[in-house]
């Protein structure tokens, strides 16, 4: 029977097709100088610049990138893996406020990639999107995408998709329905003051650590945000509508470069044993100064909406996410309390090489480490495969609800049964 919520949890494997870096190749480009103003210059090349490497060595993006080299240079020497690394590292230390400059150059390696121009066709998020619709316009209600990605590129391209089929056929509903889809398909960062979309049944994308750069409202009923008098205008206009060279000069400019981006470390949310975080903890997490500081309300509504639906969900996915120890605290959060039955799904490159292993579920394969993160945060979840393979496994291997009540906890591993997914692709065509 198709599920009744099927919720999705994306990490950054999930965007490789669109063409951004995973995150030792993020970080490469952050701290390595050399990789970075390659990776530029050939950007440049590709779209036709004349004498690249003189408007490389001329260009006002050089000095921005150079900017962050106190910073980057602990980055490097101390080979951390990735920028959250470092930052969890730093916290309550004398470097702790220049090292979440940081957000700012991820934000600028981002824009290095141009996925309208290079990705469309082959993006993966071509096929989701087609899979997402239901009807001609209207979005699927079973399904949440819950995302611990920081780049927009996912919620832009359903943004226009959800536009232009709307204007091409306008579905009889209310007139809040638009805006209210508008705001789920953004994570509310359309309007970020307002979060009654998530108090709403339907589709939702959640973007647990915000958003490096803000969508554009062109078209949108609701007034342009943010409200006036803020400095907050940095959209996906000026992401993915604008050549690169002209893309990375604007970010280097005093004006948008003293912008801080609305994306937030997993520990300035959630707290170590998994609770989150008040405002009070918010504010002192994130920094008095911090620009988007009112935007606590939203990310909390975010997060809550997001354990809602983990919480009701028969069936989970787990696509191109590393289970790593940072994000341990957040999926405690998510799935603390959840019991039962689930089908569940892991889609990752690395099931390719544990195919053939004589334990499935070894704690270094994908579905081991999600068996065991589960062990740990939710011992009353038993998981089974998806209907996708019901043909494939003897029925009896499958476990009902009943079934699984009369089992200890501690038996919960030997019944749980998960589908591997060999990537992104695998997962769309096979699992929605």
């Amino acid at each position: 029977m198709k599920p009744k919520k099927h919720v999705i949890l994306l990490g950054a494997g999930a965007s490789k097709t669109s063409g951004y870096p995973d995150a030792n190749a993020l970080t490469v480009l952050m701290c390595d100088r050399q990789s970075f103003l390659k990776e530029f210059a050939k950007r440049l090349a590709d779209e036709g610049v004349d004498n690249v490497s003189e408007w490389v060595r001329k260009s006002t993006v050089r000095v921005y990138y150079d900017s962050f080299s106190k910073t980057t240079q602990l980055l490097r020497a101390g080979d951390f893996a990735t920028m959250d690394e470092l930052s969890n590292l730093a916290q309550g230390g004398i470097r702790a406020d220049e090292i979440l400059k940081l957000k700012k150059l991820m934000r600028f390696v981002f824009a290095l990639n141009d996925p309208e121009t290079n990705s469309w066709p082959t993006s993966d998020y071509r096929a989701l999107i087609q899979l997402l619709f239901e009807g001609k316009s209207e979005l699927r209600g079973d399904i949440s995408i819950i995302s611990f990605n920081y780049d927009p590129y996912f919620e832009h391209r359903l943004l226009r998709a959800s536009r232009s089929r709307g204007e091409i056929h306008p579905q009889p509903i209310s007139q809040s329905a638009p805006a209210r889809m508008s705001q789920a398909i953004t994570s509310g960062f359309l309007y970020p003051f307002d979060s009654s979309w998530t108090k709403t049944p339907g589709f939702c994308h959640l973007k647990l650590h915000g958003t490096s750069v803000l969508p554009t409202t062109r078209g949108f009923v609701f007034e342009l945000h943010p409200p006036k008098g803020s400095s907050l205008n940095l959209t996906t206009d000026q992401m993915f509508e604008i050549p690169t060279r002209q893309r990375l000069v604007d970010l280097s400019t005093p004006e948008v470069a003293e912008l801080d981006p609305p994306v937030l470390l997993p520990w300035e949310i959630i707290s170590p044993d998994g609770k989150l975080l008040d405002q009070t903890e918010f504010d002192s997490a994130v920094g008095l100064n911090w620009q988007h500081r009112p935007l606590y309300p939203l990310f909390r509504s975010i997060w809550e909406r997001a354990r809602d639906d983990i919480q009701a969900a028969d069936k989970i996915s787990f696509v191109g996410l590393s289970l790593g120890p940072f994000i341990e605290p957040e999926l405690r959060f998510l799935f603390s309390g959840k019991e039962g039955v689930i089908q569940a799904v892991v889609a990752n490159p690395e099931n390719k090489k544990y195919a053939n292993y004589s334990d499935p579920f070894h704690s270094r394969t994908p579905r081991g480490k999600v068996l065991d993160l589960f062990q740990k945060i939710s011992p009353g979840l038993c998981c089974n495969r998806s209907d996708s393979e019901a043909g494939l496994f003897l029925a009896e291997n499958r476990k009902t609800k009943d079934e699984v009540t009369a089992l200890a906890p501690g038996d919960y591993r030997g019944a749980s049964e998960i589908t591997a997914r060999d990537d992104f692709a695998d997962f769309i065509q096979n699992e929605l």
